[in-house]
């Protein structure tokens, strides 16, 4: 019989602690809410507000984070204990490297399915060639993988069809929710993952919707993947803003959509 699992990946906007940065509290009520089996949390940073995020999921979750550095994003991963992963191994990378991205795996087992699990985020600052080796980094570590099952999840800040020729794999692996725009405009997507400025996507070249988070999967089964905005509230401090609006001057505040889906570990 098939394990099915629900995942959620979610870039929280941690900004590597700008601004006075605290963890909003609703991150933490959103995971236990949504009660899923896996959460990928990234752009991550240990800092104010993780007494609460700690505190409302470790009853519930396993969580394993990576390295704390000033001023330098951290991924974490949480897993459901009522679930019975048994955790193998863990692997990150150096945080402070620029030629590489955010990154945590944990490779776990699950009623005799062995199988990794990364949470990634690709950085934008530094030079094109940095952020180029950042990918370099990714393809080769997805392909000397040992494990055959992997589950790969976060903020890759690129498309699809890019993603798919910078990682040398096909976009059978690489999972995004559907989507219909009118004429090309970017504008009119019927769902997106981030509002992002300064992009090319949109005639005015100021702001424009994206879908640059994704899951790569090998060995699973991927389905119903679905972007939500349902955090956007007033009451969270976003004020009358809308998903469609632009939201990364917001200090603290995640701008990125909650992508959720169900995993099935394939025979």
């Amino acid at each position: 019989m098939l394990n099915k699992l629900e995942i959620m990946a979610w870039n929280i906007h941690g900004a590597g602690g700008y601004g006075n940065y605290a963890i909003p509290n609703f991150v933490a009520d959103k995971i236990l809410n949504k009660n899923v089996d896996i959460a990928i949390i990234v752009e991550f940073i240990t800092g104010k507000g993780w007494d609460y995020l700690i505190g409302t999921l470790e009853k519930s979750y396993d969580i394993f984070i990576s390295p704390y550095t000033s001023g330098i994003n951290q991924v974490m991963i949480a897993l459901k204990k009522e679930k019975g992963f048994e955790v193998k191994r863990i692997l990150t990378e150096n945080p402070i490297e620029k030629e590489k991205p955010e990154f945590l795996q944990v490779e776990t087992e699950l009623e005799g399915k062995s199988f990794a699990i990364i949470g990634v985020r690709i950085k934008t600052q530094g030079t094109n060639k940095q952020i180029d080796s950042q990918f370099e980094f990714l393809k080769d570590h997805l392909k000397t993988l040992e494990n055959p099952n992997v589950l790969c999840a976060g903020d890759f800040n690129v498309w699809k069809t890019p993603l798919s020729e910078k990682l040398d794999i096909t976009s059978e692996y690489i999972f995004t929710p559907e989507y219909s725009m009118v004429d090309g405009d970017f504008n009119t997507l019927d769902t997106w993952s981030a509002v992002i400025k300064n992009s090319k996507t949109t005639k005015t070249n100021v702001v424009g919707k994206a879908l640059i988070d994704h899951i790569i999967a090998k060995g699973l089964g991927i389905k119903d993947l679905k972007y939500s905005w349902d955090f956007v509230s007033e009451k969270n401090g976003y004020g009358n803003l809308k998903p469609e609006d632009y939201k990364s001057h917001l200090v603290g505040l995640p701008d990125h959509a909650i992508l959720s889906a169900t995993v099935e570990l394939e025979d």
